[in-house]
């Protein structure tokens, strides 16, 4: 998509609406978004709601847009994928309490 955030990219780890939302705005303006999600759980907001499968509206909306790749953050080789592609992108934005990225990644 064209757009003022054309060029723009985005890597997202959260889950829910709060930060998925803003994202989806950002995706809508022409970021390119990469959706991160934990295969040991994945994003609660899939199973909000009525759905289909194990999407529900809700997160399709939030998540329109977005490439998504399902990584297992508990193992050290997924970490390191994450921390490349937080690496070559522009933004990075994480929906944890403040300072919990960094207790988490340091496990």
């Amino acid at each position: 998509m064209t757009g003022p955030l054309s060029g723009v990219k985005i890597v997202e780890l959260a889950q829910m609406i709060a930060v998925p939302g803003a994202t989806h705005l950002l995706a809508n303006q022409g970021a390119e978004i990469i959706k991160v999600e934990n295969t040991t759980g994945g994003d609660d907001l899939r199973m909000y709601g009525s759905r289909k499968g194990n999407m529900s509206g809700w997160f399709a909306n939030a998540n329109a847009g977005k490439r998504s790749i399902g990584l297992n953050l508990e193992k050290e080789e997924a970490k390191e994928i994450l921390r490349t592609f937080i690496k070559d992108a522009d933004v990075f934005i994480e929906g944890f309490r403040p300072g919990q990225f960094l207790v988490w990644d340091s496990r």
